[in-house]
């Protein structure tokens, strides 16, 4: 991978934190930047490949009831959290 010049402003206070960051890590600041932007980008894609999945499942009418999804997150941080709910919803469409 080539690498290019990019510049950009930024507020003051995220420079020091990003300079901060850099200073812990032992790296550039130019570094840290980059490393943020590319997880950034990739959180993204991973956030648009969840959608376009969920668009899919949806477009065959199945879905997963609120009540289920409600209990789901209801759970979290408790001795006996759930793991995430199935289809349980079906339209006429299918």
């Amino acid at each position: 991978m080539s690498n290019v010049t990019f510049s950009m402003r930024i507020d003051s206070k995220i420079k020091k934190k990003l300079d901060i960051e850099a200073k812990n890590k032992n790296r550039s600041s130019s570094y840290i930047a980059t490393q943020a932007i590319e997880h950034f980008l990739k959180a993204i894609d991973t956030k648009r490949e969840a959608i376009e999945e969920a668009l899919e499942i949806a477009d065959k009418g199945e879905f997963v009831s609120s009540k289920a999804v409600n209990d789901w997150v209801d759970s979290w941080e408790n001795e006996k959290e759930l793991s995430a709910p199935e289809i349980d919803t079906y339209s006429d469409t299918k």
